[in-house]
């Protein structure tokens, strides 16, 4: 099975190789794909973007700047609402093609997980719990020993209070404001 996100488009395709056909699976009426190949992985198509209408919604006068070096790769960019602002996530999984972009939809429903399910707020416990669930979901028995990652840049963006929290791995946060001409 195979997974598309196509960015420009703002649509996910689900699908799998019938000899050299790929055939669309269908997303069901609840908005899930549901994979044929592993029973138990439902994904909720559309969380898998950061649609224009949480960015619009939560900052108004914004832009993406969105180029992974390829079509399938480990680079996302998502967002989820909290209770006073939105946090959002711009990561690269280290690994490249479909390794990489299969750890990213870990990585999403791990984010998820965390700031929604379990409510953590703060950007450095959130990356470190999700960590800690990569881990533990891949190879709970393997240690830390691994040399693959993610790397990014994880903010919360405190509407209510004017507030940024940030946490990075592996990347510089830079903040502009009112740039001259």
């Amino acid at each position: 099975e195979y997974l598309a996100v196509l960015l420009k488009e703002k649509e996910v395709r689900w699908g799998r190789l019938v000899g050299e056909d790929f055939q669309n699976l269908t997303v069901w009426p609840d908005g899930t794909i549901r994979s044929l190949v592993f029973p138990g992985l439902w994904l909720d198509a559309q969380a898998l973007l950061a649609g224009d209408k949480l960015l619009q919604d939560n900052l108004g006068d914004y832009f993406v700047l969105f180029q992974p070096k390829d079509i399938v790769a480990g680079d996302f960019y998502w967002g989820t609402p909290t209770k006073d602002g939105v946090m959002l996530i711009t990561a690269d999984w280290t690994g490249h093609g479909g390794p990489g972009a299969f750890m990213s939809l870990l990585n999403i429903s791990k984010l998820s997980e965390t700031i929604n399910e379990k409510e953590i707020a703060r950007p450095d416990l959130v990356l470190n719990n999700v960590r800690a669930e990569i881990i533990r979901s891949l190879n709970p028995n393997a240690g830390d020993n691994s040399q693959d990652g993610m790397d990014c840049i994880l903010c919360l963006i405190d509407l209510k209070n004017r507030k940024l929290e940030y946490a990075a791995a592996n990347n510089s946060f830079y903040i502009i404001r009112n740039p001259t001409p």
